[in-house]
């Protein structure tokens, strides 16, 4: 699991589910919502034009070079998407 920071009371996690990637908000240690995603979607959001990924708790969303992070409709921050591709690519790479 690789974890990448929102602000300094929320994180967002990577990990590997399957063939997928399993994204996770954390507070602290407790997980507040997650969502299992293919790289080919998550790509698909990254490097194209869609403004948002996901709809229900979990919503990530796009401006400029950075995510923002939404659970329950209460932005939680920024993350960076580069970051986010990175964390994604170094998760699936470990077999």
């Amino acid at each position: 699991m690789i974890t990448l920071k929102i602000n300094g009371r929320y994180s967002f996690a990577v990990e590997r589910y399957d063939k997928r990637l399993r994204l996770i908000v954390l507070d602290g240690i407790n997980e507040l919502v997650c969502r299992k995603v293919t790289k080919k979607e998550l790509a698909a959001f990254l490097n194209n034009d869609e403004d948002h990924l996901f709809k229900g708790r979990l919503q990530l969303g796009k401006v400029g070079n950075d995510i923002v992070v939404n659970v329950k409709g209460n932005e939680l921050g920024l993350i960076n998407s580069q970051a986010l591709l990175q964390s994604s690519n170094q998760v699936l790479a470990v077999a």
